[in-house]
């Protein structure tokens, strides 16, 4: 399938059977998926409406990206964070997501990666430090593990949410030292 990069590999292989250990989510999430693949366009406005057992939410999301990531799906990695789930995140659910893009970025994994794969990885970290308050996009450890396209975003969106942060809300300039 054009929208697995490892349903793909499998298939110019003739392989008709893949080993995972350990799914995240199990094989609800996997089933679901599975489901979704065939409508996934690459368009970033694809609505996910199949991925329905477990349901997206916020507790499931994790697990949707991770199995996007497995799956090699670029069009399903750049579709999850513009969900209106992923709107609706408070700026700590958000943080925990994010920290888990840039982990799965720079992850073992992370070597076999395709340029699309990056890349969907990269836009997914920018679209979920949008929903980041500047107090919670602080750089440490958890956001320094990522690809080297992942890390860049992370620092572009650290720099517009400081920029922003410093202008204020009504435009004008804070002391930063407030």
């Amino acid at each position: 399938s054009a929208q697995s990069e490892m349903l793909a590999y499998l298939t110019a292989k003739g392989e008709t059977c893949l080993e995972l250990d350990q799914f995240p989510g199990g094989e609800s999430v996997l089933r679901s998926v599975l489901a979704q693949l065939p409508v996934l366009l690459g368009g970033q406005d694809v609505q996910l409406n199949r991925l329905s057992d477990p349901p997206l939410d916020a507790a499931s999301l994790g697990n949707y990206l991770e199995a996007a990531v497995l799956l090699r799906c670029p069009a399903l990695l750049r579709g999850l964070p513009r969900q209106a789930v992923c709107q609706e995140l408070a700026s700590r659910q958000a943080l925990a997501l994010l920290e888990q893009v840039v982990l799965l970025s720079g992850a073992d994994q992370a070597t076999e990666l395709s340029t699309a794969m990056d890349e969907a990885l990269a836009d997914a970290a920018g679209v979920l430090c949008q929903r980041l308050d500047p107090r919670d996009l602080r750089l440490g450890p958890p956001l320094a593990k990522g690809s080297v396209r992942v890390s860049l975003e992370v620092l572009r969106s650290h720099k517009a949410k400081m920029q922003e942060h410093a202008a204020g809300i009504d435009g004008t300039v804070r002391d930063r030292k407030s």
